[in-house]
């Protein structure tokens, strides 16, 4: 046991109560294999797991429901996954984004970036940075929502040492 709730497994890998909480999770990938690989992992890590293989579907099942984080490949049979990340990025929503795609030039990288993805990971990819970066988003969303939640961040009281300003 470590501090704040973290403890080390054998390997070495850090793992958080707050990461370990369930995520809602819509996987947005067109290879069967390898999406039946990456939801397994992803359940076995205790998240829920929404499985599709289009852009068009994706949409639709996100206008339905509300995901935690959204896996997604760029080479889909009806377009670029890149396509729908803009799409939701001028739609003012900043839900996070794992790009997971075998395009792998840093050019590419570079456009999933700047269209807003919140990582990149190129195939084939190993499974335990995989999982790594799935709970690093997640942590930084945890945080985030922790930081919008405390009721002192809505207080407009400021204190610096001896000198406070209301």
């Amino acid at each position: 046991q470590l501090k704040g709730g973290q403890t080390q497994n054998r390997a070495g890998i850090m793992n958080s109560a707050a990461v370990n909480l369930m995520a809602n999770i819509l996987l947005v990938e067109d290879d069967d294999d390898l999406a039946e690989l990456v939801q397994m992992h992803l359940k076995f890590q205790g998240h829920d797991v929404v499985r599709t293989n289009s852009i068009e579907k994706a949409q639709a099942l996100y206008q339905g429901s509300q995901f935690d984080l959204i896996v997604l490949d760029r080479g889909l049979p009806d377009g670029d996954g890149l396509d729908f990340c803009r799409l939701l990025r001028q739609q003012e929503d900043w839900a996070p984004v794992l790009m997971l795609t075998a395009r792998d030039t840093e050019l590419d990288k570079v456009l999933g970036l700047e269209a807003g993805v919140d990582d990149y990971i190129t195939k084939p990819f190993s499974v335990l940075e995989f999982q790594a970066r799935v709970r690093n988003i997640l942590r930084r969303l945890s945080h985030s929502e922790a930081i919008v939640k405390d009721p002192q961040s809505t207080e407009s009281v400021m204190s610096f040492g001896r000198l406070t300003i209301q």
